[in-house]
């Protein structure tokens, strides 16, 4: 297949073949299980259960992306303690609001 290029002298060094893109297609799907797995196991067995699923799947990561491995791991790691650090925040909110509501019923409660 003919890629159009701008420089018709110089060939295109790499094309993207359907396996690989099968691949980073089950690659996402993975993460997205993961992502939902932490939001319905809120604990620290939920982050343990995450983590080990994270670490043992990061060995498949040599077999698909051969040379671009550490760029990889390093992206999916950031991903993963972005999701954690947000999932932090959102309980932190959770607990601020209900003690603001607990607050505002019981403001008229003599002490």
């Amino acid at each position: 297949m003919k890629i159009f290029s701008p420089h018709p002298n110089l060939e295109p060094k790499y094309e993207v073949t359907p396996v690989e893109l099968f691949f980073d297609l089950v690659f996402v799907f993975g993460v997205s299980q993961l992502s939902h797995h932490l939001l319905e196991h809120v604990s620290w067995r939920g982050v343990a259960e995450t983590l080990v699923w994270y670490f043992t799947n990061l060995s498949i990561v040599n077999v698909i992306y051969g040379s671009l491995t550490g760029p990889v791991i390093a992206w999916l790691t950031l991903e993963a303690g972005s999701i954690i650090i947000l999932l932090g925040a959102q309980v932190i909110a959770e607990y601020e609001l209900i003690s603001l509501n607990f607050a505002a019923t019981n403001a008229d409660t003599p002490v």
